[in-house]
C-alpha cells in the first residue's frame, strides 16, 4: 500500500484508488490530479492511497482474496486481509473517505455507491458531479470506513473514465477548499437509490434497448424478450439500476433520507 500526503496540517480525507487491480482509470485520473495540483497552492491537507499496489502491478483484480470483500481484515490472513487491516487503520484516521473503482461494462455516466448516509456526506455528493448514488449493505471498504462513499468513474476500457476521475477529484479538494477554486453549476440533490428485487438475466434472449441504468420503467413497458420468446412485462413501475453486474438487472426505487 502506498501513500502520499499533500498539503500541510491535519488530514481531513483520503482519496483511494488500486483496491482492484485491474481498474486503472482511477489510477490514471489520479495521475491527471497530481499533475494539475504541481502549480497549485494546497491550502489544506489530504492523502491519496495506492491500496493494493501488488495486484495493479499484475494487472489482476487482486492476488488472494478480493480486498473489497476481505474487511475487517486479518493480521493472519492472506494478503488483500492484511491490506484491509491496513487500509481500515488510515481510513479511520481521517473524517472522510473516498475510494474510486471503474466498472468492467459499459455506463453511461459515473454513480456512486454509499451504505451510510449522513448530511454532510449529501453536501459532498451535491457537488461531486455525480447525479446518482445506490446504496450498498456489502462488507465493503466504504462500510467501514468514515463518512465514505464509493464512485465508479466509468468503464475500464471508456477513454473518458480517467477524466471522470480527475474532475471528480477535483471537485472534493474545491469542496474542502484545499483548492482556490469554483465548482460551476454542478450542485444538485442527489438521486439516492434502494435496491429491493433482481431480474435474472439469463432468463431473457434480448433487453429492450430502452431499458437504461437510472431510467424509469413503467407499469406495462416491455423490458425484454424471454427465452420461450414471450415478452417480459415490468409488473410494477421500477428504476433499472446497474444491468450489467452479477447477471441481473436490480431494481431500485428512488429513496428520501431524514437524519
Amino acid at each position: 500500500m502506498k501513500i502520499e500526503r499533500f498539503g500541510t496540517g491535519k488530514v481531513l480525507f483520503n482519496i483511494i484508488v488500486g483496491v482492484h487491480g485491474d481498474e486503472k482509470s482511477p489510477v490514471k485520473g489520479l495521475s491527471l490530479l497530481k499533475k494539475y495540483l504541481k502549480n497549485k497552492k494546497i491550502n489544506k491537507g489530504f492523502q491519496v492511497i495506492m491500496a493494493n499496489e501488488e495486484a495493479l502491478r499484475l494487472n489482476k483484480r487482486f492476488i488472494d482474496k478480493d480486498l473489497n470483500r476481505s474487511f475487517p481484515g486479518s493480521n493472519n490472513g492472506c494478503l488483500e486481509e492484511k491490506l484491509a487491516i491496513k487500509l481500515r487503520a488510515e481510513t479511520i484516521k481521517t473524517e472522510y473517505n473516498f475510494d474510486f473503482h471503474s466498472t468492467p461494462t459499459p455506463i453511461k455516466a459515473p454513480y456512486g455507491v454509499f451504505s451510510v448516509y449522513s448530511n454532510k456526506l449529501g453536501k459532498i455528493m451535491a457537488i461531486s458531479g455525480v447525479k446518482n448514488w445506490v446504496f450498498d449493505a456489502s462488507e465493503s471498504l466504504i462500510k467501514f470506513a468514515p463518512e465514505a462513499f464509493a464512485i465508479e468513474v466509468g468503464c475500464e476500457v471508456d477513454s473518458k473514465s480517467a477524466q471522470n476521475a480527475f474532475l471528480i477529484m477535483k471537485n472534493i479538494l474545491v469542496y474542502f477548499k484545499v483548492l482556490h477554486e469554483k465548482n460551476k453549476g454542478i450542485s444538485s440533490n442527489p438521486n439516492l437509490f434502494l435496491i429491493y428485487h433482481f431480474i435474472a438475466v439469463n432468463n431473457l434472449l434480448s433487453l429492450n434497448k430502452e431499458v437504461q441504468d437510472f431510467k424509469y420503467i413503467k407499469k406495462g413497458q416491455i423490458i425484454g424478450l424471454l427465452k420461450n420468446k414471450k415478452p417480459l412485462v415490468a409488473s410494477e413501475g421500477f428504476y433499472p439500476v446497474l444491468i450489467n453486474h452479477d447477471l441481473a438487472i436490480k431494481k431500485a426505487k428512488k429513496i428520501i433520507i431524514k437524519e
